[in-house]
């Protein structure tokens, strides 16, 4: 007995016409996804064109990007723009004060001043408000002729109960020795001495300081407006 099979079977021809139709088909696919490619290129070179013609356009869509996109997206940490802020002054500060809180300096002057008996001189003094100073000096005057110069020397003690409190010690020396003259009546035991009743003392031979200080509001030497000077009164 021999074997029966059944299908389906084409001709030569329909073969033919099936190969052509896939042909066919691949063609107008790949024609397709070059013309993509293409038009993909073209689009990017004239974004790169505009980029480089308007480069500011880059900033404005970065910003654009920024609002519409959460910060946690863009893999930065967010920031909150602050309020702008204003300056209010200058303003002045309390009037502050210097005063003179110990001293050591004689009534009575030697006849000879020289370091060692300026040595024991010195005056304290406390300042109220900032103030530094950094110099000075003594004119000795006699019978109206100038004797010589006495310097001022000043030394920071330190701080008061307040940061605004500061302690300063001034010291003395001369430049050269000073010789006065005697504005009193000589001792004359065992004789007798008569001056006028009304004269305790010899006219015209009393000592006279003329006093000057400098200070500054600040440091020393970096800003002159801020320098001053301190100079006694008549009725000091």
């Amino acid at each position: 007995m021999s074997d029966t099979f059944r299908g389906t079977a084409k001709s030569p021809t329909e073969q033919r016409t099936d190969h052509m139709i896939l042909v066919l088909t691949i063609c107008i696919l790949f024609t397709f996804a070059v013309g993509g490619f293409v038009i993909a290129v073209n689009s990017y070179e004239d974004q790169n064109r505009n980029l480089i013609n308007n480069p500011q356009q880059l900033v404005v869509d970065d910003f654009a990007l920024a609002e519409t996109t959460l910060p946690q997206a863009l893999g930065e940490a967010s920031f909150v723009w602050e309020s702008e802020s204003g300056c209010w002054g200058p303003l002045c500060t309390e009037q502050g004060y210097i005063e003179i809180v110990n001293y050591n300096i004689p009534q009575v002057l030697d006849l000879c001043i020289d370091d060692n008996y300026l040595a024991e001189w010195y005056v304290d003094i406390l300042v109220y408000g900032g103030y530094n100073p950094w110099g000075g000096y003594i004119d000795v005057w006699q019978k109206g002729q100038h004797q010589g110069t006495i310097r001022i020397v000043w030394s920071w003690l330190g701080k008061g109960d307040c940061c605004a409190y500061d302690y300063w010690r001034a010291t003395f020396y001369a430049e050269e020795p000073i010789c006065l003259e005697s504005n009193q009546y000589p001792d004359v035991a065992p004789w007798e001495l008569n001056h006028p009743a009304d004269q305790m003392t010899i006219p015209g031979k009393c000592v006279n300081f003329e006093i000057m200080t400098y200070w500054t509001g600040c440091v020393p030497g970096e800003e002159p407006s801020q320098d001053f000077t301190i100079v006694p009164t008549q009725s000091y």
